[in-house]
């Protein structure tokens, strides 16, 4: 893979880091399922309340955990990722901020989906706090069902991915120098072309062109 097209799917997939200068009063999670990477959320959204003091509500959005190995009191409660999350982000730290959970979805288009009727719906403008190679398409997600949401400001985490033996975050500069995160990165931008192509996702002619580009630098072929 040449690094035009490197450069490319960055952007598409990771977007623009944002600085949070903006005003917003609501903060938005898709499900997160490993420990992990619960952990590096929970940090995020610890900075993001840091930086914007005004935020007053939060959606946390995910299902029941896909995770293969749990155990103790997880196993008996089958605990959502909406539940576990909020556990570990500790509610009772942010007594002025409202938690709204959904806790069935399993994708992104339904961590958002499902969360409008909780009142992201009715939001002007909204923080997100999805996996890093994830912020596009969650960006696109919300601009396709959450239309009243003017602006989508994102504040992501890195995917922890793990390289012989070693955690690696699944990062903006590096992703293309590990085969796994490749892999991760890549089965991302098919996300996007498929769902865009289906319309489950904002698919302006913008960012068709540049699915459409990227798929001619990498001679790809369904």
């Amino acid at each position: 893979m040449g690094n035009e097209a490197i450069q490319l799917i960055k952007k598409l997939c990771f977007g623009t880091p944002d600085d949070l200068s903006r005003p917003c009063e609501a903060v938005f999670i898709p499900g997160v399922s490993d420990l992990f990477n619960q952990a590096r959320c929970v940090n995020a959204f610890a900075e993001v309340v840091r930086v914007r003091p005004d935020i007053r509500r939060a959606y946390i959005a995910g299902g029941p955990n896909t995770r293969k190995v749990i155990s103790g009191r997880e196993a008996q409660e089958k605990l959502s990722e909406a539940v576990e999350l909020l556990r570990k982000i500790g509610p009772e730290n942010y007594p002025h901020i409202v938690f709204l959970l959904e806790k069935k979805s399993t994708t992104i288009f339904e961590n958002v989906t499902l969360s409008l009727p909780l009142g992201l719906a009715n939001e002007t403008s909204v923080i997100c706090i999805p996996k890093a190679h994830a912020a596009g398409r969650c960006r696109l997600t919300l601009a396709k069902h959450a239309p009243g949401i003017g602006y989508v400001n994102v504040r992501h985490y890195c995917y922890d991915g793990h390289v012989k033996g070693d955690v690696v975050p699944v990062s903006a500069e590096h992703w293309h120098l590990h085969e796994l995160h490749r892999k991760r990165v890549w089965g991302e931008f098919l996300r996007i072309r498929k769902y865009g192509g289906r319309g489950d996702i904002a698919f302006p002619r913008s960012v068709n062109a540049l699915v459409e580009y990227i798929s001619q630098l990498v001679h790809f072929v369904e």
